[in-house]
């Protein structure tokens, strides 16, 4: 936790970063440059450390249950800062900046627990339909796609689990804003993903909420 110099109380914000393997993982690493930046200018800031990450809370299921559990991870940390009682902070101001996978740990605590959060800012986020993180970044690790694969069948073969376990089935519980930030020249997380979530977004609430800046390359 960084807390600012000044007069408190602060607002807080919870900044869930991408993925880094965790076997070089270490505490508060991932968008040092944001988390400075915004505890400058008056932010509590409380970076993530998820399951299997630093000294975390160790989880060998995490993969096979499609890392589902970072999002718990931090809707616990949510409540229990709100349970602490810490006098600099704000708990009633609290935001949310999610990086690439960290987007999709955003998105699955605002379908689910929109409650937590007051606004929600996804940079570069990964797709909020499950079956497209899955066959870029999981179908070739086969020991862990198969695992998946067994216990749930392919995405065409049984759409209804990869509908529960994709953000954008949820849309329908967004109580709060969302604003989403993609580099128009993203060589790792597609801008047509973060386009497609914006569209089915603004099909329900006929709002625009995606920046695109140009010539940002995702490396936070």
């Amino acid at each position: 936790m960084n807390i600012p110099n000044g007069d408190d109380p602060f607002p807080v914000l919870f900044l869930n970063h991408g993925y880094i393997d965790p076997a070089v993982y270490t505490n508060y690493r991932g968008l040092k440059r944001e988390q400075d930046y915004l505890a400058n200018n008056g932010y509590i800031i409380i970076h993530s450390d998820y399951r299997n990450h630093a000294q975390s809370d160790k989880d060998s299921d995490t993969e096979n249950n499609f890392r589902i559990g970072y999002a718990k991870d931090v809707a616990n940390a949510i409540t229990a800062l709100q349970k602490a009682n810490i006098p600099q902070a704000d708990t009633k101001k609290i935001g949310m900046l999610g990086h690439s996978m960290g987007g999709g740990v955003a998105q699955t605590i605002a379908m689910t627990k929109p409650e937590l959060v007051d606004a929600f800012v996804l940079f570069a986020p990964v797709s909020s339909d499950a079956r497209d993180n899955f066959e870029k970044w999981t179908r070739t690790r086969t020991q862990t796609a198969n695992a998946i694969l067994k216990k749930h069948g392919e995405p065409k073969t049984n759409p209804t689990f990869w509908d529960s376990i994709s953000p954008r089935t949820y849309f329908h519980n967004v109580t709060k804003p969302i604003l989403i930030h993609h580099g128009t020249t993203d060589e790792s997380v597609p801008l047509a993903w973060s386009e497609e979530t914006t569209l089915k977004k603004e099909r329900r609430y006929q709002k625009k909420n995606l920046l695109q800046p140009k010539k940002i390359k995702k490396n936070l």
